[in-house]
Formats: C-alpha cells, structure tokens, sequence
C-alpha cells in the first residue's frame, strides 16, 4: 500500500487553475483514478518509490500542500 501511494504521489500535478474548468476537472479525476489503478498494479508487480514521499523535504506535501518554501536568492 505505501508503495502504491508513494507512486502515485510521484505521478500528479493537477494545477488549482485547470479546476474552473468543468471538462479538465473531470479529466483530472479520471486521470488520478486511473494513475492510482497503475501505482497499485506497479507496486504488486515490484516497483519500488521513495516511502516518505509525503512528508519528505520537496516531496508531496512541501509542494502541493500550500507550505511556502523559501525562494531561492538571485544574485
């Protein structure tokens, strides 16, 4: 199962912008589904991701879950 959601994690990017429209927001729901069918079928089959996708520095929740992150120095 970790495995499964790991690469599923690791396989979305649905932007908040695409939502107001009624035919990509319906592409996004299949198209998750979908991807949570072959992560599922991919991880039974031995594929293996990084477990902490979630929580790790840069991973799932850094980067979709509204944290800031620090922006880079331009010099």
């Amino acid at each position: 199962m970790a495995q499964a959601i790991a690469l599923s994690a690791t396989s979305i990017g649905g932007l908040m912008a695409a939502a107001n429209t009624s035919t990509a927001r319906e592409y996004h729901a299949g198209l998750a589904a979908m991807l949570g069918v072959r992560a599922a079928l991919a991880a039974q089959r031995g594929y293996r991701a990084e477990e902490s996708i979630l929580e790790t520095k840069r991973g799932f929740l850094e980067v979709y879950g509204g944290a800031r992150a620090p922006l880079p120095v331009r010099m």
